[in-house]
């Protein structure tokens, strides 16, 4: 997902040029948080079991909550464009 998201923000612009920059910029910043977010969730937690809930928690929240709203304004703004057309 991370890796997506890499592609999105650097190599997209060639094939999708009528997506804004700032729009492929928020899509891939939300590909990234979303893998960083799946990290923490799935190896993270397991490598270091004994970290300290309350820091595991707020940084997997905010990390979630990044990529919640990159998705968001991302769809909103396919939707109201009428797609990558």
């Amino acid at each position: 997902m991370a890796s997506a998201g890499f592609w999105v923000t650097l190599e997209a612009p060639r094939m999708f040029s009528s997506i804004p920059g700032a729009i492929r910029i928020q899509m891939g910043l939300a590909g990234i948080l979303g893998g960083a977010f799946l990290f923490m969730v799935l190896v993270a937690d397991r490598l270091f079991p004994r970290a300290d809930r309350r820091v595991v928690t707020a940084a997997e929240a905010i990390t979630f909550l990044g990529f919640l709203v990159g998705l968001i304004v991302s769809g909103v703004w396919l939707v109201s464009s009428g797609g990558m057309g």
